[in-house]
């Protein structure tokens, strides 16, 4: 009886032993998984910060590696991108300028309307032409409050191309100055429309006027080959292009941001 007692007692010390052993393997693999998920993340996190920077020079763009970059991240800006954009702003600066002078110059002249009325019943357009009809029915019976639409249409979109130009060169800066915010796709958006409807008034004002397409004129030696009104059209038709396409990027970017890293490494630019 004894026996078998030493030998429960020595079969429990034995299973013990083994629950034990067991427990302490199990622990060191959750210690090594462990070790191991945390150098994948910190792996991870290092490729990541790798790839990408905000870089000074390149005026807050994001950098990004040739090979095996996250589908996140978009692809960085070449320095010749940087340049266009710069000279975009400063053409819808001016078309902005141009439109906010002009309606200021309406609102300051206290006799527009009156003067409104009597140039469009004098030009081409309001006799013969495309828009003769239109003008006829609908213009001149309604001059003052088409006068008045010029005067707040201009003066909006001249606002309007002023902000988004403004924009545009505020984000070729680096750092929080050219740091990217949620408003810049509705402008972006408002200032595609801005750039149409100066397109399309434009487009109105030189048929009204009679402007034909730009030929070569004797009389034209000494003067612009292109009518302003002809010229700012295709200026609006490129600022509604522009604006347009950046909509959509940043639209794109506002809905993968949650995926970006917070930290991004500081890292001078390459040649």
């Amino acid at each position: 009886m004894s026996q078998t007692a030493n030998g429960m007692q020595t079969l429990a010390h034995e299973q013990q032993t083994l629950l034990m052993e067991a427990r302490r393997r199990l622990g060191v693999r959750d210690r090594i998984d462990g070790q191991r998920r945390a150098a994948q993340r910190r792996a991870q996190r290092e490729r990541l910060e790798a790839t990408t920077s905000y870089e000074p020079s390149h005026k807050g763009e994001i950098q990004m590696s040739a090979a095996n970059r996250p589908s996140v991240f978009s692809t960085r800006l070449p320095l010749s991108g940087n340049a266009a954009l710069w000279a975009s702003a400063l053409i819808q600066a001016v078309i902005g300028i141009e439109f906010t002078l002009s309606s200021l110059n309406k609102l300051a002249d206290p006799h527009y309307v009156v003067d409104f009325a009597a140039f469009v019943r004098s030009t081409p357009g309001a006799i013969s032409r495309v828009l003769s009809s239109l003008i006829q029915v609908l213009v001149l019976p309604n001059i003052a409050i088409f006068a008045r639409l010029i005067e707040v249409s201009e003066l909006l979109i001249g606002v309007v191309l002023l902000i988004g130009a403004a924009d545009i060169g505020r984000r070729r800066f680096a750092g929080r100055l050219g740091a990217q915010h949620g408003y810049e796709a509705p402008l972006a958006l408002g200032s595609a429309l801005a750039g149409l409807a100066s397109a399309g008034l434009t487009l109105s004002i030189g048929i009204l006027m009679g402007e034909g397409l730009p030929t070569v004129a004797v009389g034209r030696a000494f003067s612009s080959a292109i009518p302003i009104e002809l010229l700012i059209v295709p200026l609006g038709v490129a600022i509604t292009w522009l604006e347009l396409g950046r909509f959509l990027a940043l639209r794109r970017s506002l809905r993968r941001a949650p995926a970006i890293p917070a930290r991004l490494v500081q890292r001078p630019q390459g040649a």
